[in-house]
């Protein structure tokens, strides 16, 4: 059953139709500057491609915080960031570390390479309040009518990692799957003609402050507490590898400058409500559905729950995410690359 079209164009028409604005300064080739921290050395100039959830890399670039380093970038939506990516000639991406180990699966040498403002997880399965004593959990909505925001999302792939791992569950076959817009969702949920829905972040953000509505499944807090406590995140920087090895120090200096951009954010909290000056670019990430999910969300980021900080790249959390992402055997490839390959382990935190 399906509501609307779903982002899934194939890699050659994503690169001509899925751009939607052009943000900052005038593009340059990727790589086209020599990696040199010299005062004197030219910036080091690189392209990407960013979605609502990258506002951390954006105001690290506006407010001068990258050592040596210029971004220019594109705002994109969620469905046509990874395809953008791996069609493209960008050195660098953001996307999930279970994209990484597709993407090395596919023969495309790509690895994750650190948590920087990465997004924490926090989406989830959410059913109406009035439904809650009959769905308690993800097992009861088996055979029922589930929305969710497209099978190309990173979020759909990491719900049928959960499935499978967690509750043993075929995710294309054991429920009765409606792709819809995520905006539209949670209207379809509180009308009945779905009996339960999956969610971006934000939305889920909603949900947690709204009566109508109850969440029964956080995917990141259910694999912290199956799984050794470390969080899943949706995404975070990405490379290929080649440009890993030959240009380490800018990666290094790259996940520096957006830790210091997620610092700014969390001084300057009053910049990323309606009115404030970077609100034009986590809007599209759910944030201003109403005001009790503003607050909401700023909690989280006061407190460190909504982004993870660069520090959180070390063995414990590798180890955890490729865990979850060898659950994704069959799921989403039928062989898993080694853990060293899908993250780069020279740029792990001590």
């Amino acid at each position: 059953m399906r509501i609307t079209p779903a982002n899934r164009a194939v890699r050659a028409l994503a690169v001509a139709s899925a751009i939607v604005a052009v943000v900052g300064c005038s593009a340059a080739p990727a790589g086209s500057s020599a990696p040199s921290t010299g005062a004197s050395a030219a910036p080091y100039k690189l392209h990407m491609r960013m979605t609502p959830s990258n506002a951390a890399w954006i105001v690290a670039q506006d407010q001068g915080l990258y050592d040596n380093i210029q971004l220019d970038y594109e705002l994109v939506g969620y469905g046509e960031s990874a395809q953008l990516f791996l069609a493209g000639t960008d050195p660098v991406g953001q996307e999930s570390p279970w994209e990484a180990a597709r993407f090395q699966s596919e023969g495309e040498d790509i690895s994750y390479f650190g948590t920087p403002s990465a997004l924490r997880f926090n989406s989830g399965v959410i059913v109406q309040a009035a439904n809650a004593d009959k769905y308690k959990t993800l097992t009861d909505l088996k055979g029922k009518k589930l929305g969710h925001p497209g099978f190309g999302t990173g979020t759909w792939q990491a719900f049928e990692i959960i499935a499978k791992a967690n509750y043993s569950l075929n995710a294309r076959n054991d429920f009765q799957l409606v792709e819809a817009d995520p905006g539209a969702l949670l209207g379809l949920l509180q009308k009945g003609e779905l009996d339960g829905i999956i969610e971006f972040t934000g939305q889920t953000a909603t949900s947690l402050t709204n009566p109508a509505f109850k969440v029964i499944l956080n995917f990141s807090e259910d694999w912290e507490a199956k799984h050794g406590g470390q969080p899943l995140v949706i995404n975070g920087p990405m490379a290929r590898r080649k440009w890993l090895d030959e240009n380490t120090d800018v990666a290094r200096r790259l996940v520096e400058g957006v830790d210091k951009g997620l610092q700014w954010m969390k001084d300057h909290p009053d910049e990323f409500k309606k009115g404030g000056k970077y609100a034009h670019i986590v809007e599209g990430e759910g944030w201003f559905a109403d005001a009790a999910t503003t607050d909401k969300i700023h909690e989280f980021l006061r407190n460190g729950e909504w982004y993870l900080k660069a520090s959180d790249y070390n063995q414990a959390w590798v180890d955890s995410m490729y865990e979850f992402i060898q659950q994704g055997q069959g799921v989403f490839a039928d062989t898993i690359p080694p853990k060293d390959k899908v993250f780069y382990l020279p740029l792990l935190q001590k």
